[in-house]
């Protein structure tokens, strides 16, 4: 498993769910999306985990919590 491009892609995919949420907020929408807020949060922390988890040669860590975010809905290109 190539943990570089993975790493580049949760860093995309942290600036995705970050303007995807900025975005929601700004919108004022009625009745306001909690839940994909919600989802959006616990997005952020899967990749924000999987980067810790590789920085302390946790590998086996690192793919289980890459494995949740994909069953989430997170799509990565480099990870199939």
């Amino acid at each position: 498993m190539n943990w570089e491009y993975i790493l580049e892609d949760l860093k995309d995919l942290e600036r995705r769910i970050g303007n995807r949420m900025d975005s929601l907020i700004s919108q004022n929408l009625d009745p306001f999306p909690f839940e994909r807020l919600k989802k959006g949060k616990q997005l952020r922390a899967l990749c924000r985990g999987i980067k810790i988890m590789l920085q302390q040669n946790k590998e086996e860590d690192a793919k289980f919590l890459l494995d949740i975010l994909i069953e989430k809905g997170g799509k990565l290109t480099s990870y199939q």
